[in-house]
């Protein structure tokens, strides 16, 4: 049976983090049936409602690794396992050698930043917004992590500034700029694991290009996992995971992985070029 995602088992320990590692070891998710399943007879649909079926991955710390696939392919998931928003059926998600759900909840958010294609912004203003990804972020390092988003034009245009509000989930932004604040608001909680699930899906290519420039020194030394449709997103991290099926089927570099003939990753790259 499934176990509970977010209770902490009796007499659970924080996350002694270290470097960062974290593995993915044979695991096995779906979602009940009733919610958005990837199986509209798409890669997940001949496994009912499982989204992952066996998906193993090993990241080193402070590594960056590229996960891509079509979508329904289990790859937004794999940030809900590790941030612990939900808990594996079967295998086991570890950080640090720990699995996730055998250490305190709060500890593994403590250390997992997580910038979803579509986070909630508060009805609040833009600083407070950003802000919020640490109790006692200065009004200087939010100032600098929105920089580092490609804030910076945006926030001069708003007449209000930093103090501007944002609106009911972040109505008064576009969905480029509420993914730009969630990004700055993980970059400010200064966590050991940053995990980006298309959260730059609906910037353009030269703005997430930019994005992509000014976050590469905050990845220094720190973990970091990108999920992505565009390709051209992680064609530089250390190693790239591609996902069907639930699974990983091909790893690599960006030019190992296009060195495979009649592969998933160069079929793919072929069709966005």
């Amino acid at each position: 049976g499934r176990r509970p995602a977010l209770g902490d088992a009796p007499g659970a320990k924080p996350l002694e983090f270290e470097r960062g590692s974290v593995e993915f070891r044979d695991v096995h998710f779906g979602y009940p049936s009733s919610s958005e399943t990837p199986s509209k007879g798409g890669p997940g649909g001949g496994h009912g409602s499982h989204v992952l079926c066996g998906f193993s991955l090993k990241v080193e710390g402070g590594q960056t690794v590229g996960i891509v696939g079509e979508s329904g392919s289990g790859k937004s998931t794999v940030a809900r396992l590790l941030g612990r928003a939900v808990g594996a059926e079967a295998g086991q998600v570890l950080i640090d050698g720990q699995d996730v759900l055998g250490v305190r909840g709060d500890s593994v958010r403590d250390n997992v930043a997580v910038v979803l294609q579509d986070s909630a912004l508060f009805d609040e203003t833009l600083l407070y917004n950003i802000q919020y990804g640490r109790e006692d972020c200065t009004e200087e390092e939010a100032m600098s992590a929105a920089r580092s988003a490609q804030l910076g034009d945006v926030v001069t245009r708003l007449r209000g500034g930093y103090q501007t509000p944002v609106g009911e989930r972040g109505a008064g932004l576009s969905g480029g700029q509420r993914q730009r604040v969630s990004l700055a608001r993980a970059l400010v909680k200064d966590a050991g694991i940053l995990v980006l699930d298309e959260a730059t899906s609906s910037v353009d290519s030269v703005t997430e290009a930019a994005i992509m420039r000014s976050v590469a020194p905050l990845r220094e030394g720190r973990t970091t996992i990108v999920i992505a449709h565009r390709l051209a997103t992680v064609m530089r991290a250390d190693t790239i995971a591609v996902v069907h099926g639930g699974r990983v089927v091909e790893q690599g570099t960006h030019e190992e992985l296009l060195g495979i003939a009649g592969g998933r990753y160069a079929t793919m790259w072929g069709e966005q070029e």
